[in-house]
């Protein structure tokens, strides 16, 4: 009896091991299912009008920094309409490819960075602080690496633009 319990106990230690050592599965949502649960269905509005679902829908892996809808709420009706307005897809690509970075930025990455290469092709500047990360020293992020199954979103509390490029 008592070699029974042995190695049942045995049996329980290995098993408990083995799934302590197991990666936990990957989220289940791409980053648009994830923009949604963290209060950014405006941001992917957004990304509609600028046409770049299908690439946030791919296989990554991405990091956006995207403002919250109390962000969006802020602005005024025409400030709002200008983000959603489909005639306006290549300066929406462009204003919305400035918030994705075309890798998986941990937290960690983030406070070792000063500039990130973006989809837009600019660089996006981080302003660390104690206890705050900025973007461009103007919107400060809020939530901090929620995980998608292709990526990672970032919330952020203002609607900021891209600083404008020196042509």
């Amino acid at each position: 009896m008592k070699v029974v319990r042995f190695v049942i106990a045995a049996l329980f230690a290995i098993r408990t091991a083995i799934a302590a050592d197991s990666p936990s599965a990957p989220p289940a949502k791409t980053l648009l299912g994830v923009l949604e649960e963290a209060g950014c269905a405006t941001m992917i509005q957004v990304i509609e009008a600028a046409g770049l679902t299908e690439k946030l829908s791919a296989a990554g892996p991405f990091t956006v920094f995207a403002p919250t809808d109390e962000a969006f709420g802020r602005l005024t009706e025409d400030q709002r309409k200008r983000y959603l307005d489909p005639a306006r897809r290549e300066h929406l690509a462009r204003w919305v490819g400035y918030f994705i970075v075309e890798a998986d930025m941990h937290e960690a990455d983030l406070l070792r960075s000063r500039r990130v290469p973006t989809l837009s092709g600019e660089f996006l500047t981080l302003w660390i602080s104690p206890g705050a990360i900025k973007i461009d020293r103007l919107a400060t992020v809020l939530k901090k690496q929620i995980p998608a199954s292709n990526g990672f979103v970032y919330t952020l509390d203002q609607v900021i633009e891209p600083p404008r490029s020196e042509d």
